[in-house]
């Protein structure tokens, strides 16, 4: 049997004693074990995969504002230092019209002492002339009141437990204070500063001398005026100028 050449259709003629069927057999096979030539059109990249969208985290609760810690008590109070602090408040400030009172007549003056505001007044037919604070009696030892005049001023006053207390650094815890009367704090200790100026009064009148006046009732009766205010009356009052105390 004799089969015509089919190169034409593609299938190439057998080799001889290869069966025409085999040979039908490797043309079909031929092409899957066939490399590819370089005129072949490349094979397609691959697409790549889009990147998973992450699901959006929930924040985190804002934590909780701690609890303010209770405050500490106070120390409980020194009875001493109470006692002394109602006592003793801060005076106001000290006014002395010095011209007004260089050109006054001393027989105008009057001394005026009111133990219920702790201020000192100088005044020159009615005209104040110095306005201060002052420290007087306690409760239990009040400042005598009353009218009275001035029979003596000296420097000597004879007080000498006058002072200050003073902390155990040696700084002052509080001004003006008598030593033998007022409650001595814990830890304390006392200071004496005598006063250096003194006026005396008739009909057993109160003392009035120099010191730190604290503007309360601090004193065992004396009154208490800045030794500025003593030494500005020094030349202008003498005995006989009037004093009232109320």
């Amino acid at each position: 049997m004799h089969i015509s050449p089919i190169v034409k259709a593609g299938i190439p003629q057998h080799a001889p004693g290869i069966p025409a069927a085999g040979a039908l057999i490797f043309c079909l096979l031929l092409p899957i074990f066939t490399p590819c030539r370089a005129d072949d059109p490349p094979a397609a990249a691959p697409t790549p995969a889009e990147p998973k969208q992450e699901a959006p985290t929930a924040a985190a609760p804002a934590p909780a504002p701690a609890e303010p810690k209770p405050e500490a008590p106070p120390p409980p109070p020194d009875p001493a230092r109470e006692a002394l602090s109602r006592l003793l408040r801060l005076p106001a400030e000290l006014e002395i019209k010095a011209d007004a009172l260089a050109a006054a007549a001393p027989e105008t003056l009057m001394l005026k002492f009111s133990l219920a505001t702790r201020r000192f007044q100088l005044t020159a037919a009615g005209e104040v002339l110095i306005d201060s604070p002052l420290s007087c009696g306690r409760l239990l030892h009040p400042t005598p009141t009353g009218q009275f005049k001035l029979t003596a001023r000296d420097n000597t006053s004879g007080v000498t437990d006058y002072g200050n207390f003073l902390n155990s650094e040696g700084q002052i815890l509080y001004k003006g204070v008598l030593g033998h009367t007022d409650p001595l704090p814990a830890g304390a200790s006392f200071e004496p500063t005598p006063p250096k100026l003194a006026l005396h009064l008739d009909n057993d009148g109160p003392l009035i001398f120099s010191g730190d006046p604290t503007g309360g009732a601090t004193t065992p009766g004396p009154l208490i005026l800045p030794e500025k205010v003593l030494q500005a009356l020094w030349e202008k009052i003498g005995p006989g100028t009037p004093v009232v105390v109320q």
